[in-house]
C-alpha cells in the first residue's frame, strides 16, 4: 500500500492472514473474544438490516 507521497504506507502488506490476526489482536484488546472478520461483517449486516438499509 502506499500513500499519497509514494512511499510506504505499512511495514508489510497485509493478506488474509494479516487481516485475520490483526482482528484477532484488536478483538483482545477490546475484550471481544473470540473476535474475527466474519464477526465483523455479520454485526454489520445484522444492524443494516436492523435499520432498513439492506
Amino acid at each position: 500500500m502506499k500513500n499519497g507521497e509514494g512511499g510506504q504506507l505499512l511495514a508489510e502488506s497485509l493478506n488474509r492472514v494479516r487481516v485475520s490476526e490483526r482482528v484477532a489482536w484488536l478483538g483482545r484488546r477490546a475484550g471481544i473474544v473470540p473476535l474475527s472478520a466474519h464477526d465483523c461483517r455479520h454485526y454489520c449486516a445484522t444492524q443494516m438490516a436492523r435499520r432498513d438499509m439492506a
